[in-house]
């Protein structure tokens, strides 16, 4: 990844400026935080309006780096959004969100995500996420460079096949 953080760090700061837009004109928006590299910045005080003055927000190319190295890791995390850097080098686990809608732009490598169909042997994890052991029928896609794929919120998805190293920005939209 060394040579592709700079254009991953602007796609970021590109996500990061529509998602700043779009949380100051959602009225019932009343935290917004930013995290990075373990430090947390305040970009307006809770339970007050963020001013739409286009600020940008920047995440350099070793934050960036540093993030993909850990997994999964929220960049950025105020109101109903959050901003994570995703690397997988494996298939996942089935699983289903109840109260947020997943979007996922793909950065480098590939993977098979199943989404739809039945979950099997779906038991809770927390209150809003039930995973399972797989899933049954569903729609499969190959997922590549460069391919954005939204999953609405109570659809059943997995990555199911994972054959090398896989880097995707994935923004969790909760209700």
């Amino acid at each position: 990844m060394g040579n592709k953080a700079i254009t991953y760090t602007k796609i970021t700061a590109s996500v990061l400026l529509f998602l700043s837009t779009a949380v100051a004109a959602h009225p019932k928006t009343t935290d917004k935080r930013i995290f990075t590299g373990g430090k947390e910045r305040v970009i307006a005080e809770k339970n007050s309006a963020v001013s739409n003055d286009n600020r940008v927000i920047y995440f350099n190319s070793a934050e960036i780096s540093a993030a993909f190295k850990k997994g999964t890791t929220s960049l950025i995390k105020f109101g109903s959004y959050n901003v994570l850097a995703c690397h997988r080098e494996t298939a996942g686990v089935p699983e289903i969100h109840t109260k947020n809608t997943d979007i996922f732009y793909i950065l480098e490598g590939s993977a098979t995500l199943v989404t739809g169909g039945i979950l099997v042997g779906g038991h809770r994890v927390s209150s809003d996420e039930i995973r399972g052991k797989e899933i049954i029928g569903g729609e499969a896609y190959r997922l590549n460079r460069g391919d954005v794929i939204i999953i609405p919120k109570n659809t059943a998805h997995w990555f199911k096949e994972v054959p090398g190293p896989f880097y995707y920005f994935a923004v969790k939209i909760a209700d």
